[in-house]
This record gives structure tokens, C-alpha cells and sequence, in this order.
């Protein structure tokens, strides 16, 4: 059992269980399990801010229910806790698994599927600045020419 904090300082406890996969099967049509199948591409959906906040709340529904907390608010309160609620999600799907062949290949997929998205990371860093340097340029030529003025090719100044 996992559990994360919300912007309003509650903890939300994320239990995967036969019942809990029941219910996110029931209400968002999705199989957990399917994590660890090779022609998955479960994990990578798991990322997107949306199907993240409604597995985490089909998981947490009977919390929620009992505090009166709808998946609206759910998502309002997740805001800044996505990547505490990220891993709390893909722990307790790893820590379901009672097969310890099973548990270790899930474990290997998390940790390519987190290294590939800190080099990933990592790169937007590194290549930002020029890639926002460009698209000025584009931006400012583009209005140059709407207004009828000279096109330079000279870099935009950073001052």
C-alpha cells in the first residue's frame, strides 16, 4: 500500500487489490494488469495527467466517497502532487504482483520507462534556449513581413 499528499495536505492511500482493480475496470474500462504485457502501452498512458488522475481516483474512490471528495475536486486537489501520485500509482501496481519474476520485470519497465523520461527531461533542458532563440526569430520575422518591413536574419538581441 502507497499513499500521496494533495495540495490540502490529505493522504490518499492507493491500494491495488483484486477489488480496487475491479472497480477501475468497472468505471474507466481499463486493465491494470495489462502493465506488464509486452504490447502494452498501458505505462506510457499512465503519464498523461487525465488517465492518471481517473485511475487514481477509481483507485481511491472509496476514500473519496467517505470525504464527500468528487473526481473534480480529486483533480483540483492533485495538481502538485502528479509525481508523488505517479509513483505511489506504479509502486502499488508492482507491489500487487506476488510472482517474483513478475515483480522484477515490472520493476526493470518502471526504471527504463523513468530513465527515459529524465534523459528525455534532460534534452528539453539542454535545448530550450535555442529552440525558444528560433521561434522568436520566426515570430519577429513573420511580424516583419506582415508589417512591411525589412526581413534581417541578424539574432535577436537578449537584452
Amino acid at each position: 500500500m502507497q499513499s500521496f499528499k494533495t495540495s490540502d495536505e490529505t493522504v490518499w492511500t492507493v491500494e491495488v487489490d483484486i477489488n480496487s482493480l475491479r472497480r477501475v475496470k468497472r468505471l474507466l474500462g481499463i486493465d491494470l494488469l495489462q502493465i506488464i504485457d509486452k504490447d502494452s502501452n498501458l505505462l506510457q498512458q499512465l503519464m498523461h495527467p487525465v488517465m492518471l488522475c481517473d485511475v487514481l481516483y477509481a483507485l481511491c474512490k472509496p476514500q473519496a466517497d467517505s470525504m464527500q471528495v468528487t473526481d473534480e475536486k480529486f483533480g483540483k486537489l492533485l495538481g502538485n502532487a502528479i509525481e508523488p501520485a505517479t509513483v505511489a500509482l506504479i509502486d502499488s501496481i508492482t507491489d500487487f504482483f506476488q510472482n517474483p519474476i513478475e515483480r522484477e520485470n515490472m520493476k526493470k519497465v518502471i526504471q527504463a520507462m523513468r530513465s527515459t523520461r529524465e534523459k528525455g527531461r534532460m534534452m528539453v533542458a539542454e535545448n530550450l534556449d535555442a529552440v525558444l532563440e528560433r521561434a522568436t526569430e520566426q515570430t519577429l520575422s513573420q511580424t516583419r513581413k506582415e508589417l512591411g518591413l525589412p526581413v534581417t536574419s541578424a539574432p535577436v538581441s537578449s537584452a
